[in-house]
């Protein structure tokens, strides 16, 4: 516990002295150090407080997998800073092919009891007519008085039913 609450320590002191730098060259580099003053640039000018500088880095040349970010400071006395690193991990997502969504080629619906797939009352529906706000005329001269249950259900172009969708 004692070395963390040292390094702590440590990391605090050199933050606030490195702030009090006058700071006049900034680069970082990933994965391979090319040497100090060869690394990629940050436009910095001097006295510029560094503390809150955000930075674009390109990642196009950087291939996916677990790398390391590293970055130094050059103060007006030509006194390079400690090197700072992090790591991270570079992932290109990988866009599947939009799904093409089959047709509704059928819509039956029954009420209570399952008569079977496409055995039930049918729907008229012509291919590509969306169905999210379809309405349907229900005959309910057979129905008795009481609760009852209402199910419907559709079958696309490649001969695949839907789930049920129910109401009381």
């Amino acid at each position: 516990m004692k070395k963390y609450i040292l390094c702590a320590f440590a990391i605090l002191c050199y933050c606030t002295l490195a702030n009090a730098q006058n700071i006049v060259k900034i680069e970082y580099y990933i994965d391979t150090d090319p040497g100090y003053g060869l690394a990629t640039d940050v436009p910095v000018s001097a006295g510029t407080p560094i503390n809150n500088l955000a930075v674009n880095v390109p990642m196009t040349s950087v291939s996916d997998g677990f790398h390391q970010f590293f970055a130094r400071a050059k103060d007006v006395s030509g006194a390079w800073s400690l090197v700072s690193n992090h790591q991270f991990l570079k992932v290109t997502p990988t866009n599947p092919p939009a799904a093409v969504t089959p047709n509704i080629v059928k819509m039956e619906y029954y009420i209570d009891t399952d008569p079977g797939f496409g055995l039930a009352t049918d729907v008229p529906v012509s291919a590509g007519t969306p169905i999210n706000n379809l309405n349907i005329s229900l005959s309910m001269t057979s129905i008795s008085d009481g609760f009852h249950q209402f199910f419907a259900r559709a079958k696309d172009a490649n001969g695949a039913w839907s789930m049920v969708a129910n109401h009381l």
